[in-house]
């Protein structure tokens, strides 16, 4: 399977680094990801904040932890707040995001009416 090219923004200060995804829906497809220890990453995923109901919630969540665990080097996932997965193993911050983006976009359409749902009643 080709690696899927997407938009990368990486912002380093002050010894911290951040991955930001380049998308002209930040709301649906926006994700971060950043490291902190040397084997240790912490993926943000916007969505998640609106993503509540029954059964999209279970999709999507399962579709983030499917996305992150089958990136090589992943030894877990752990989903450590609403919107924030962490995640162990010796992997690059890159291959992270295009698997988390690769994932949200198997379910985008779902994910964009129900966003457009909330804020377009």
């Amino acid at each position: 399977m080709a690696e899927e090219s997407i938009g990368i923004d990486k912002r380093t200060q002050h010894g911290f680094t951040q991955l930001v995804h380049v998308t002209d829906e930040p709301h649906i497809l926006g994700v971060t990801v950043s490291q902190e220890e040397p084997q240790l990453w912490v993926v943000f995923i916007n969505v998640a904040e609106f993503v509540r109901e029954e059964p999209l919630e279970t999709e999507f969540r399962s579709t983030v932890e499917r996305s992150l665990s089958g990136v090589n080097g992943v030894k877990s996932v752990e989903e450590a707040d609403r919107e924030v997965w962490v995640v162990e193993g010796s992997v690059q911050g890159e291959e992270l995001m295009r698997a988390t983006v690769s994932g949200l976009k198997t379910i985008h359409e779902k994910l964009k009416a129900y966003v457009e749902s909330i804020f377009n009643p």
